[in-house]
C-alpha cells in the first residue's frame, strides 16, 4: 500500500496516528487483562507480579508501540478517550489485585483527594484503600521507569538483569502496601 492510499481509510494523518494510539492502548490492557486472567485463582501478590510481567511482556514485544505510547510526546498530547479507557481497565486490574493487600486503613496524604478523583473517573469502588491508589500510580510509575531503561538498553550496559530488577520492584511495591500503607 503506498502512503497515499491510506487516505481513502483515514481522513487525516492525525486520524490515522489517533487509530494507531487506540489499537496500541487495547492491545496493552488485553496483555494485562490476559495476565489477570491466568492468575485468577492465585493469590493478590501473585497476581500483582503477573500484571506486572505481562505489561512488561508486551513493552518488550512491541517496542515501538509502547514508546508511541508512553514516551517522549509533545506538550499537551492528549489520548483518545476510547484508548484511555482500555488502558484504565488494565490499571484497574492492578488496583484490585493491590487494595486486596492494603491494610483496612493507612495514614492520609496531601494525593489522597486526587486519587479518589482519578480512580472513580476508571470505576474504582468508593470503599478501595488510599494506600492502594498511592501504590498503584507509584507502582505503575516504577514499573513504567523500569521497562522504559530496558527498552533504551541502559540494563545491558550494566550488566543487568532487568526481569530480576522487576521481580525487585513488585515485591518492594507488595511490602510497601502491606507494612505501611503509604
Amino acid at each position: 500500500m503506498t502512503p497515499p492510499a491510506l487516505y481513502r481509510y483515514f481522513p487525516s494523518r492525525e486520524a490515522l496516528l489517533e487509530a494507531l494510539v487506540v489499537d496500541a492502548y487495547a492491545d496493552l490492557a488485553s496483555a494485562v487483562v490476559t495476565a489477570v486472567q491466568k492468575a485468577a485463582k492465585k493469590d493478590a501478590a501473585t497476581r500483582v507480579g503477573l500484571i506486572a510481567r505481562g505489561y512488561r511482556r508486551w513493552a518488550l514485544a512491541h517496542p515501538r508501540r509502547y514508546r508511541m505510547l508512553l514516551g517522549d510526546r509533545a506538550p499537551g498530547t492528549q489520548d483518545p478517550p476510547e484508548g484511555v479507557a482500555a488502558f484504565d481497565q488494565a490499571m484497574l486490574r492492578f488496583l484490585v489485585a493491590l487494595n486486596d493487600l492494603a491494610p483496612a486503613s493507612s495514614k492520609a496524604t496531601a494525593l489522597d483527594g486526587s486519587l479518589k478523583e482519578w480512580a472513580a473517573r476508571i470505576g474504582v469502588p468508593d470503599d478501595f484503600s488510599p494506600a492502594a491508589l498511592r501504590l498503584g500510580v507509584l507502582g505503575w510509575s516504577r514499573l513504567h521507569g523500569l521497562v522504559s531503561l530496558e527498552i533504551a538498553g541502559m540494563y545491558d550496559a550494566m550488566s543487568l538483569d532487568a526481569g530480576l530488577l522487576l521481580d525487585e520492584e513488585v515485591a518492594a511495591v507488595i511490602a510497601a502496601v502491606r507494612e505501611t500503607g503509604h
